[in-house]
C-alpha cells in the first residue's frame, strides 16, 4: 500500500491549464479522456466507472470496499494505472492519508460509462452502505470523547461522500442507509454547526413513507438527531417533541444507554425556563444514574455540565459550579478535550457571575486555548463573547468590543449561533460594552473586530498579561 502511494504523483496534465470552460476546449478534453479510457483494460475501465459515485476525494480503503467487490484485477494496481494514464489525482487528507480525486470533467464521463453498464444504482447502494457503516461507527465518537476531534475531522473530510449517500438513499434511491446516516450525524451537524442541513436531512427522514416500517433502534436514533439539530437551530419545542419520542422508543427496547443520551438533549430543552427547573433536574439525576452504569465517562461528564446549566440559570451558582467541576474531572478522566474546553468556558461564566473576573478571564482563556489546541474553531468563536464580557467589567471594554466584533463576523461565517439558553448572557455582555464605551466607539470597534481572521482572533484574545494557569482535570 505504501508503496502503491508513494508512486501515485502523477498529475492530470491535460487539465493544468485552469477552468475548461470554452465548448471547443472541453470536447478536446473529452477526445483526451476517451483516449487515455480506451487504453485501460476491462477491470481497469470497471474501475474507473464505480469511481463515479463518489464525491470529493476517496481514501484507498473506500474505494477497495465499494469498487472491488468483484473486480477480478488487483484495485492498487488499478489505481496506479488510472494515475499513470491522468484519470485521477491524488492529494494529502487527514495524517497525510492519500486521498484519490476526480476532476469533474473525468467524473461526469465515468458516470456516463457507469450509466452504459446499468450499474449506478448498485454502486450508489454500496456506496450508501460503506458511509452508512462509517458514520455508525463513528457515531460514539462524535459524542464526546479522547477520538472526538478526530472523529470530526474524519467526517467533515468525508462530508461530500456522506452527503451524497443521503441524498440517494432518501430521494428515490434505498432509504434504509439514509436512515441509518441521518441518525448518525445528529452530533456532527450540531459540531460542525450544519443545523439547516441537519434539520432538512431529519425532516425527510421523518417524512419517508418508509420511516414507520423501519427498526425502532433506527427510528429512535432518527427521532434523536431531529432534536438536537432542531434545539440548536432554535426551534426548542420541535427539539423537545423529537426528543421525547426518542426517549419512549429507547424504553420501549429497554435500551438504558439510549435513554440516558437521550435525556441528555431532552434536559438541555428546559435550560432557562425556571418553571421547569426541579423537574429537568431530577430528569438529568435520572439519566447521569444510566450512564454512570453503562460506564460511558464521556456522557457522564456531559450530564454534569447540563446540570451545572440547570442551576447556573436558575441562580445556584455554588451549585453550579460543583457540577462544573465535577464534569471537568470526569471528562479529563475520559480524555473528552472538547468536554474540558466547555466546563472551563462555564466555570469563567460562573466566576464572573460570583464577581471574581480574575478567575473569569484565566477560564475563559484556557478554555479558548484548548478549543484551539484541538482545532474546534467554533467552541474557540462561541466562547470569546464570554471573554468579551469579564474584559469589559475589568475596564477593558474596547478590547472586549474588538472581540465581540470578531466573534460576530466568524459565527455568521460559520453559520453558527449562540446555545439557545445562552443568548440573553451574551446579550448582557453587548449591552454592557456598549455602555461603557458610546455608541460611536461601540460601533467603531466592533467593526475593527469584524475584520479579524479566526487566527488572529485567537492570537488576540490569548495575548495574556499574566496569571495562573488552570490545571486541567484538577
Amino acid at each position: 500500500m505504501d508503496a502503491l502511494l508513494g508512486q501515485l504523483e502523477t498529475r492530470l496534465s491535460a487539465l493544468e491549464h485552469g477552468p475548461v470552460n470554452v465548448p471547443d476546449r472541453h470536447r478536446t478534453l473529452r477526445a483526451a479522456i476517451a483516449w487515455s479510457h480506451d487504453l485501460l483494460n476491462d477491470d481497469e475501465q470497471a474501475l474507473f466507472a464505480r469511481l463515479a459515485v463518489f464525491r470529493g476525494g476517496r481514501s484507498v480503503e473506500a474505494i477497495t470496499a465499494v469498487c472491488g467487490f468483484d473486480f477480478v484485477g488487483d484495485a492498487l494496481n488499478g489505481l496506479e494505472s488510472l494515475v499513470n494514464k491522468n484519470l485521477l489525482v491524488v492529494t494529502e487528507g487527514l495524517e497525510k492519508e492519500s486521498r484519490i480525486v476526480m476532476l469533474e470533467t473525468i467524473h461526469e464521463y465515468a458516470e456516463e460509462k457507469l450509466d452504459e453498464r446499468g450499474q449506478t444504482r448498485e454502486m450508489r447502494r454500496k456506496h450508501a452502505d460503506y458511509f452508512a457503516r462509517l458514520v455508525h461507527d463513528a457515531e460514539p465518537a462524535t459524542r464526546g470523547g479522547p477520538d472526538q476531534a478526530r472523529m470530526l475531522k474524519q467526517l467533515s473530510v468525508e462530508y461530500g461522500n456522506i452527503r451524497a449517500a443521503v441524498e440517494w438513499s432518501l430521494r428515490g434511491g434505498d432509504p434504509l442507509p439514509g436512515m441509518v446516516l441521518v441518525g448518525g450525524l445528529g452530533q456532527f451537524w450540531h459540531r460542525v454547526g450544519y443545523y439547516s442541513e441537519g434539520v432538512l436531512w431529519t425532516a425527510t427522514a421523518l417524512d419517508s413513507p418508509e420511516f414507520s416500517e423501519t427498526a425502532s433502534e433506527v427510528r429512535a436514533n432518527v427521532l434523536r438527531a431531529a432534536g438536537v439539530v432542531a434545539f440548536y437551530a432554535h426551534d426548542i419545542d420541535g427539539g423537545r417533541h423529537a426528543t421525547h419520542e426518542a426517549l419512549a422508543l429507547y424504553e420501549a427496547m429497554g435500551d438504558d444507554h439510549g435513554m440516558g443520551l437521550t435525556l441528555i438533549d431532552l434536559v438541555a430543552t428546559y435550560l432557562g425556563t425556571p418553571e421547569e427547573y426541579s423537574g429537568a433536574m431530577a430528569l438529568a439525576e435520572k439519566g447521569r444514574a444510566l450512564l454512570e452504569r453503562k460506564n460511558d465517562l464521556s456522557a457522564v461528564a456531559d450530564m454534569d455540565c447540563m446540570m451545572g446549566e440547570l442551576a447556573r440559570m436558575n441562580g445556584e451558582l455554588e451549585r453550579a459550579k460543583d457540577s462544573y467541576e465535577s464534569s471537568l474531572r470526569v471528562a479529563h478522566i475520559a480524555g473528552d478535550q472538547m468536554r474540558e474546553a466547555i466546563c472551563l468556558q462555564n466555570l469563567g461564566v460562573v466566576a464572573g457571575n460570583m464577581g471574581d473576573g480574575r478567575a473569569a478571564e484565566r477560564l475563559v482563556r484556557d478554555a479558548i486555548r484548548l478549543f484551539a489546541r484541538i482545532s474546534d474553531p467554533v467552541g474557540a468563536i462561541a466562547a470569546t463573547p464570554q471573554l468579551a464580557g469579564v474584559l469589559a467589567a475589568r475596564d477593558q471594554a474596547e478590547r472586549g468590543a474588538q472581540i465581540m466584533g470578531a466573534s460576530d463576523a466568524l459565527m455568521e461565517a460559520h453559520g453558527v449561533r449562540h446555545h439557545p439558553a445562552d443568548e440573553w448572557q451574551v446579550a448582557e455582555y453587548r449591552r454592557a460594552i456598549q455602555n461603557r464605551l458610546g455608541e460611536e466607539n461601540y460601533r467603531r470597534l466592533i467593526d475593527e473586530g469584524r475584520a479579524m481572521t479566526y487566527e488572529e482572533l485567537v492570537a488576540f484574545v490569548l495575548e495574556e498579561k499574566g496569571g495562573d494557569q488552570v490545571v486541567l482535570g484538577g
